[in-house]
């Protein structure tokens, strides 16, 4: 084996750690940047989502309306965990309380059709209800949610 063919088999072989070290910074930049990333709102066909980390520790406080801003009740809340999470259902005002044992929120299900769904959550802990989540749901399409109520409500929730 000559000298030249040792350098190019380590040319080659250090273009190839270069070309997978691009290819996982690519990956990791992709991700951190798509709608499973950092966002704090998810923008959807049935429901917008937003959600703000301020609140009661490990509560998820849900606020459901429709386009219009008029309160929804009886809208069943679903917010998913590693250990579960919780569900509960929205009074006359379109509020719901979620108590959690973990701080990670994987998952978001209106009358269990998914509205948020963050499968990398706990590790990067976005959303987390460690010092509490309040979360704004819009929702745009009652058909595709199960939502057979539509009567309106008297009361609109004022934006922040």
């Amino acid at each position: 084996m000559s000298i030249s063919a040792n350098r190019e088999g380590v040319f080659a072989a250090a273009v190839g750690v270069i070309l997978v070290a691009v290819f996982l910074i690519t990956i990791c930049c992709y991700q951190l940047s798509s709608n499973s990333g950092l966002k704090n709102e998810r923008v959807g066909s049935s429901a917008d989502v937003r959600w703000y980390e301020i609140g009661a520790p490990m509560t998820a406080s849900c606020w459901v309306t429709d386009s219009g801003g008029n309160p929804m009740s009886d809208i069943k809340v679903h917010v998913v965990n590693n250990s579960g999470g919780g569900i509960a259902t929205t009074a006359s005002d379109g509020s719901a309380r979620i108590s959690l044992d973990e701080v990670e929120v994987n998952e978001i299900c209106v009358n269990e059709v998914d509205v948020l769904n963050r499968p990398n959550a706990n590790w990067r802990n976005n959303p987390s209800v460690a010092n509490g989540l309040t979360i704004r749901i819009i929702i745009k399409d009652k058909r595709a949610l199960g939502i057979t109520n539509s009567a309106p409500q008297n009361t609109t929730i004022q934006q922040k």
